[in-house]
């Protein structure tokens, strides 16, 4: 079985409603070698598929346990792994873009104030910080102190993402690198035995400093970074740190944002992506059974519906009444007020979970 199966069959039957949830522990069950087991041969799907329940029950206590601090999002992210060939893609292009961001005239122009023209070492940012955030009050500036102060304690525990989330903050990363950090986190709070380990940083990490470094003629690093990431497949985070360090920003060729407010999903890809990842990523988002409803099921949803008042309760009895008259062949009636509700639920479940109060 080759991992893309394996993932196929986790994500149809492994039971997690919640993609952030299941995204983290398939991260998991790869860092603990079990989907390696299952590809080559050792492990089969029977114990698998146990061992992504038992830590599927662990991170749901863990996380039950902590709320994560930090701006609320009703926006979620999806990741679906590419073939190898895609991948082979996404490195080339990743190189290609960052040589022709390099001659942009906007990240030139910034190089060459603020930077003499070049780029900086990723142990010189912490420098870099420390000189451009000087016109910051002091009071402002003192929460920053613990985090710029001394040798850079982040490069100097060899944490170059910790540096990379003060300057362009952890919001700002890919939905697959969030599903990365979590997963350490969620780990390393398993060996120390404690669930009071946040699961997303605090500020500044949270949003970052980007917004806080400004060129001449005012215009921040967020702007730059900005302007960017609307050019090109990049993430805000990755694409600040391009302008300071010149590092070229790992490309998320397909998207999948979840909006659970608006009840929608918007899938983002670039044009050499295949069809066949493309149905796979879109298989991804139904754990379940995702058929279109049948004509009786979105008939009784409607009239239950457009029979009660704003805000009043259904009034079972009375509209299953009303219903078997207005549909007098047997096939259509509803034997009895229960069967009706139970149908008017199952297609507002199906129809409306994202808005059903």
């Amino acid at each position: 079985m080759t991992e893309a199966e394996l993932r196929a069959k986790y994500d149809r039957e492994v039971s997690l409603a919640d993609e952030r949830l299941r995204e983290l522990v398939w991260k998991i069950l790869k860092e603990t070698n079990y989907v390696d087991d299952v590809c080559a041969g050792p492990s089969g799907w029977a114990e698998f598929k146990e061992e992504a329940d038992r830590w599927a029950d662990q991170v749901r206590q863990s996380l039950g346990n902590v709320k994560p601090p930090g701006r609320a999002s009703n926006l979620r992210y999806t990741n679906v792994s590419l073939t190898d060939l895609e991948a082979e893609h996404a490195a080339a292009l990743a190189s290609y873009l960052t040589r022709q961001a390099a001659c942009l005239p906007e990240v030139r122009t910034f190089r060459d104030e603020k930077l003499r023209g070049s780029t900086l070492e990723p142990e010189q940012v912490v420098a870099f910080l420390r000189r451009e955030l000087t016109h910051l009050r002091l009071k402002e500036y003192a929460d920053l102190r613990g985090d710029l102060g001394g040798d850079a304690p982040n490069l100097a525990l060899g944490k170059e993402d910790d540096l990379k989330d003060l300057l362009g903050g952890w919001a700002n990363r890919s939905g697959e690198s969030q599903v990365e950090y979590e997963s350490a986190v969620f780990l390393e709070a398993l060996e120390a035995d404690s669930t009071g380990i946040p699961m997303r940083p605090e500020q500044p990490y949270m949003n970052g400093l980007m917004h806080l470094i400004r060129d001449e003629a005012g215009k921040t690093l967020e702007n730059f970074g900005s302007q960017l990431v609307s050019r090109y497949p990049w993430t805000l985070r990755d694409a600040v740190w391009f302008v300071l360090t010149g590092e070229p920003p790992k490309l998320t060729p397909l998207k999948i944002q979840g909006n659970d407010l608006a009840g929608t999903h918007t899938l983002t890809f670039l044009t050499w992506i295949s069809e066949k990842t493309i149905r796979r990523a879109y298989h991804s988002l139904h754990v379940g059974d995702n058929r279109p409803l049948g004509h009786k099921s979105l008939s009784a949803f409607r009239f239950v519906d457009e029979h009660t008042k704003p805000g009043q309760t259904p009034k079972w009895a009375e509209l299953t009444r009303r219903w078997n008259k207005d549909h007098p062949n047997p096939k259509d009636k509803f034997t009895d007020r229960s069967a009706l509700q139970r149908a008017y639920k199952r297609a507002e479940e199906r129809l409306a979970s994202p808005w059903v109060i």
